[in-house]
């Protein structure tokens, strides 16, 4: 499951405060999601990511 949501969700709703607010989100399908869950915005810095394809040609 973590790989669906990788690069989604901010780091905060990692700790264990904020995992029964992630699994509400879960179970409920995502209708209360957006109540719940922070999702990064673009002007973030993140992580390193991994390109499946060769920059170099």
């Amino acid at each position: 499951m973590s790989e669906a949501w990788y690069d989604k969700l901010d780091e905060i709703n990692r700790n264990a405060v904020e995992m029964p607010m992630l699994t509400i989100g879960l179970l409920s399908f995502g209708v209360l999601a957006p109540f719940y869950i922070v999702y990064r915005n673009r002007n973030q810095k993140e992580p390193q990511e991994q390109s499946t394809s060769n920059e170099d040609d």
